[in-house]
């Protein structure tokens, strides 16, 4: 848990990034500053030391949210690596967080990931391993087996 900060001294508790597009994503941020609401700023660079920053967009944190803001950073290109930071007004800058936008949807790109099942019936993607060797082609297979256990009647049955 975050120490109260001392008014004007703003405490970002981290950043995060989500729901990419091929043009937006979400950005948010949780700024403390002694319970007093803090206009923000973030900024979105294509390079880690914002030599290049593609857009701007501000917003003020408020107690009913804790404190945490939430941007929609929009007009971005697809298919691309960003960095993002907040700024506060009295200097204090956020870590430094990424993410990637989706390709557009007439774009090709490659899917770098897998999907397993196991006999208990869990499944979920599995990330491409580093050594694993990219392919050109996929195979796929579909199964659709069903294990179901007997249920018991509703209503008792009288015979």
């Amino acid at each position: 848990m975050l120490a109260p900060a001392a008014r004007g001294e703003v405490v970002f508790a981290g950043v995060a990034a989500g729901d990419p597009s091929s043009t937006d994503a979400i950005l948010w941020t949780r700024a403390e500053n002694g319970g007093s609401t803090t206009s923000l700023t973030a900024q979105i660079a294509t390079d880690q030391g914002f030599a290049n920053i593609v857009a701007t967009v501000g917003g003020t944190t408020a107690s009913d949210s804790e404190f945490t803001l939430k941007l929609l950073a929009s007009g971005l290109a697809a298919n691309t690596r960003y960095y993002y930071r907040f700024l506060a007004p009295s200097g204090v800058v956020s870590p430094t967080g990424q993410f990637a936008t989706a390709p557009a949807p007439n774009q090709r790109a490659a899917v770098k990931s897998a999907s397993a099942a196991t006999p208990t019936g869990t499944s979920g993607l599995i990330p491409r391993s580093p050594t694993s060797r990219p392919r050109s082609s996929i195979s796929l297979s579909f199964s659709a087996t069903r294990f179901t256990k007997p249920r018991a009647p509703a209503h008792p049955l009288f015979l």
